[in-house]
């Protein structure tokens, strides 16, 4: 008795897998985004337009395809596409020292807010002192192309 229900659950379990398969969901594209060096991904959000924003950081220079120099040893790294994939805009920010870009979230006005940590001086994007060894560094971009609204440190 005990091995027809082993057989039985089994046949169930495989059952599943092919129903699962059979459901599983094709690819529509896939595509390789960086520079020279390494680049991390931390967060990605759909956007109203259908697309998709990337967060996080980079420590490549102008290269592959990364269209901004970089500022110090990593810098918070953004990409904006389309609903295929294809670049709408991209923005580098940091300072001299490491810049962590954690999380994106899309705000009522449109635009995106930034969160990380950085322990970069005042130089480069950053427009305050740190306040020790690793700070919170909090960017606002507006609508449209993610220019910078404000840039705060915590």
């Amino acid at each position: 008795m005990s091995r027809y229900l082993f057989q039985r659950s089994l046949l169930i379990s495989f059952g599943f897998f092919l129903i699962y398969s059979s459901n599983a969901q094709e690819i529509l594209w896939e595509k390789s985004y960086g520079g020279t060096h390494s680049e991390y991904l931390f967060d990605a959000i759909p956007t109203a337009d259908y697309g998709f924003i990337l967060a996080g950081s980079s420590l490549s220079g102008k290269s592959g395809n990364k269209a901004m120099a970089s500022a110090g040893n990593f810098d918070y790294w953004i990409w904006k596409m389309d609903e295929k994939g294809d670049l709408d805009w991209q923005h580098s920010f940091g300072g001299s020292g490491t810049d962590h870009l954690n999380s994106i979230r899309s705000t009522s006005d449109g635009g995106y807010i930034l969160a990380g940590t950085s322990n970069s001086p005042k130089d480069g994007d950053k427009k305050e002192e740190s306040y020790g060894q690793e700070d919170f560094w909090i960017i606002k971009l507006n609508a449209g192309y993610g220019a910078t609204t404000y840039s705060r440190l915590f």
